[in-house]
């Protein structure tokens, strides 16, 4: 059986958009993103646009500013691993999805992955503050954040894309 590039890169644009969101650990996160990241340098023929090098200068002399003032405060190498990585996320996503929507064809998937899973976050989300409320005698905010989360970015991002011009023509509703 062959995958197609295509269907291969839409799969891990939704791995990369569902598992750090679904696995809170940083060390899961770290290698995934490692992984795909070892995999789009090995894979390095794609063309860059300015915009691309504009968008992660400013995120790359962060991350150089920060390695170097690494040196004037002792710290375990675990901590200079996840501070890099922390810091460094941002740029790998972007290359990162770059690169996979440079080789897709069809560009509405990404807006409809995001919908649909900001969907099923939203659910998730709903339905541990109603367990909550009703699993819990007395309602407090603070407590209610912590056990079903404070927010999710996709959410956000699923509600920007449908009240866009290009949700309105995925899904063909008024948002008014």
């Amino acid at each position: 059986m062959v995958i197609k590039k295509d269907t291969l890169y839409k799969s891990i644009i939704g791995v990369l958009l569902l598992i750090p969101t679904l696995i809170k650990t940083i060390e899961v996160n770290i290698v995934l993103l490692s992984l795909i990241m070892l995999w789009v340098f090995y894979n390095y023929s794609f063309k860059y646009s300015r915009a691309l090098v504009n968008l992660i200068l400013p995120l790359t002399v962060i991350l150089l500013i920060s390695i170097f003032s690494s040196f004037f405060h002792p710290s375990t190498l675990f901590d200079f691993i996840k501070d890099f990585f922390f810091i460094a996320k941002p740029i790998f996503y972007i290359l990162i999805g770059y690169y996979m929507f440079s080789n897709i064809k069809d560009k509405e998937v990404l807006f409809k992955l995001i919908i649909y899973l900001g969907f099923f976050f939203a659910i998730i989300h709903i339905w541990k503050a109603i367990y909550f409320i009703y699993n819990n005698d007395g309602f407090n905010i603070n407590q209610l954040r912590n056990y079903a989360g404070r927010g999710n970015v996709i959410e956000v991002f699923a509600l920007v894309v449908l009240f866009s011009k290009n949700g309105k023509s995925l899904f063909q509703f008024n948002s008014k």
